[in-house]
């Protein structure tokens, strides 16, 4: 999976983890929002390097 597909999937998937109940709202927004972020500044050079997400572990 090259690495604007998978900033847009971990995007995607943080915002349907802040939809559901019991899940830390405001943390999978940021989440979601930091991926987007990634995308738009164009620092996914580092995502293709590493080739693992970033730990997104609720507080």
């Amino acid at each position: 999976m090259d690495a604007i597909t998978r900033c847009r999937a971990f995007e995607a998937f943080c915002r349907q983890r802040a939809k559901m109940a019991d899940e830390n709202e405001h943390f999978w927004l940021t989440q979601a929002d930091s991926w987007a972020k990634r995308l738009s500044n164009g620092s996914i050079d580092e995502l293709e390097e590493s080739k693992t997400p970033p730990n997104a572990a609720p507080p």
